[in-house]
């Protein structure tokens, strides 16, 4: 329904404005799911998404929402988390900025005038300024025609909150402050000795105060309400001490935001990594479904860090730390879905046996999820369908060539039988899963024999890059099979392209003599984010390789 209204009843004037397009179907999509389903806490999925296009505009490479373009290879670089999720944060932060009604009058003055014609950005400000009475233009063309976001620099003088702005980079070191400002509209939350209260001002310069209508101690603020801003924050000492001692006073997304943000100042050498490992020891007691999803997905990048640190006892005490964060909370849920459970418990559930098996890999927990993946095999509605994937796709972690080819048959027969995609692609989906290099190896023979359907060599490919255990075998076979997949499309050619970003630093003059030589001209801005994603990641895991080891090692 959003593309009938944003494409084909105003259609953009050119492909420049395809986020007008595409943000806005991304945002209204999971509005209306929300609004329908609240219980589904929707946005706070959305958060997820949203950090992977922090993390892409946090790169010196990154593009600005609007982006001039000439040719085809270049349309086709528009189509990533930039202009989708990107895109998406900032037109639900502008919508959270204006109100609902200001927001959707606007529009509607905007498809009365440009229905059956062509349209712009500029256009749509316009008519938002005119509802709203508000700078809308100047407010977006700051996030829209600019690269990148701001960080806001935090401290607290009673019930004075001073911020200061500046862009915010994932390398320590970027090549050059660039000045640029953006308008933030901040929304604070704070609780003083009434209540909970918000106060919204609109940042437009270098440094700003906020007075904070309070009465008596302000107990915590958070400057992102409900994480809908999309900027990040670091707090100084104080105000990051009361919202740890106050976390279970903040959204779910909010707690999300504050791990995500503390992750990012330890990436660009901001903090070390020891802080954000003792805030994850704080905030692990939540139980909101969406937060230890994101805590657990923390964690996986953890144990990549400790793993290339190859130090066997800190990986080690690793594992002991997480089951002894999740062990009670998941003998408290069970395996099996409960009559009339809660949202929160069936999802949570899932969250929690990915992190005994996967992460902790505690042993009786495999156990208990290979005999589920084995029910499930025999038949697949004996098996909760939240379930059934992770304990799928933990028993492959495990798993033998038997297993292997009991996969490949599952997978195999289903599709034969016309199973829905949801049953059979979970196996389809797992085969990325098995670790042992000869079992590596069959997945690549299963796609060269063309075992697996052409639509999956992409998505497979592109798992296969980012794991340890198989991306030396990926990139091997990306080389090998270079001619074939390059006619999945250019959008794939960029998907693969940045995802060698994830190659270890041993392969980066390999990634550059094969793709000046092959490239010709397509994904290049995904060639350029993929050379500074590997540059980075080696950057940090020398940088905190030892300040890890040790705080696992003195446990």
């Amino acid at each position: 329904f959003a593309h009938m209204w944003f494409g084909n009843l105003v259609t953009m004037k050119w492909w420049d404005d395809l986020w007008l397009n595409e943000s806005f179907a991304e945002w209204v999509s999971y509005k209306a799911v929300n609004a329908l389903s609240p219980d589904y806490k929707l946005w706070n999925d959305f958060q997820a998404g949203k950090n992977n296009a922090l993390a892409s505009d946090a790169l010196e490479s990154t593009h600005p929402i609007y982006s001039h373009v000439e040719t085809a290879a270049e349309i086709a670089e528009l189509f990533d988390n930039i202009t989708y999720e990107k895109g998406c944060a900032v037109m639900r932060m502008l919508e959270n900025y204006l109100g609902e009604e200001a927001f959707c009058g606007g529009l509607r003055t905007y498809m009365k005038e440009f229905g059956e014609s062509n349209a712009s950005g500029a256009d749509l400000w316009r008519h938002l300024q005119n509802a709203a009475g508000q700078p809308v233009t100047e407010i977006m063309e700051s996030w829209v025609n600019q690269e990148g976001y701001p960080v806001l620099k935090l401290s607290l003088d009673g019930t004075t909150l001073k911020v200061s702005q500046q862009r915010f980079f994932s390398s320590p070191n970027p090549s050059g402050e660039r000045g640029q400002l953006w308008h933030v509209p901040l929304v604070v939350r704070y609780e003083d000795d009434e209540g909970v209260h918000e106060s919204r001002s609109l940042l437009a310069a270098r440094e700003g105060t906020v007075t904070l209508d309070a009465k008596g101690t302000i107990k915590w603020c958070y400057a992102n309400s409900d994480e809908i801003g999309f900027y990040r924050q670091n707090p100084d000492s104080s105000i990051l001490k009361g919202l740890l001692s106050n976390l279970d006073k903040l959204t779910s997304s909010e707690q999300m935001g504050l791990l995500s943000d503390q992750w990012a100042l330890v990436r660009n050498g901001s903090a070390r990594i020891t802080g954000v490992l003792d805030v994850l020891t704080a905030i692990s007691a939540i139980n909101d479904y969406s937060f230890l999803r994101a805590v657990v997905g923390r964690l996986h990048g953890i144990e990549d860090l400790l793993e290339s640190a190859e130090d066997a006892e800190a990986l080690r005490q690793f594992r002991v730390w997480v089951k002894d964060a999740f062990q009670a909370k998941l003998d408290k849920l069970g395996y099996e879905p409960r009559e009339e459970e809660s949202q929160n418990n069936a999802q949570s559930r899932v969250a929690l046996i990915d992190a005994m098996v996967t992460l902790a890999q505690d042993e009786s927990a495999i156990k208990k999820a290979t005999e589920w993946a084995d029910k499930e095999a025999e038949d697949s509605k004996s098996v909760d369908g939240n379930l059934a994937g992770v304990f799928v796709g933990a028993a492959a972690q495990f798993g033998d060539k038997d297993r292997f080819k009991n996969y490949v048959k599952v997978y195999e027969d289903r599709r034969a039988a016309g199973v829905s995609p949801q049953e059979t692609n979970r196996y389809l989906n797992s085969l990325s899963n098995f670790r042992k290099p000869e079992l590596v190896k069959k997945v690549f023979k299963l796609l060269d024999d063309n075992v697996l359907p052409q639509e999956s060599r992409g998505p497979i490919l592109r798992t296969m890059l980012a794991e340890t255990y198989s991306q030396e075998e990926a990139w091997d076979y990306l080389k090998r099979n270079w001619v074939s997949l390059r006619s999945l499309g250019d959008m794939w050619t960029n998907f693969l392209v940045e995802s060698t970003g994830n190659l270890p630093a041993s392969k980066r003059g390999d990634m550059v003599k094969f793709y000046d030589k092959t490239l010709d001209g397509v994904a290049e801005k995904s060639y350029a984010r993929a050379l500074e994603m590997l540059d980075q990641y080696e950057e940090f895991k020398t940088r905190t390789k030892a300040d890890l080891v040790g705080w696992f090692k003195s446990r």
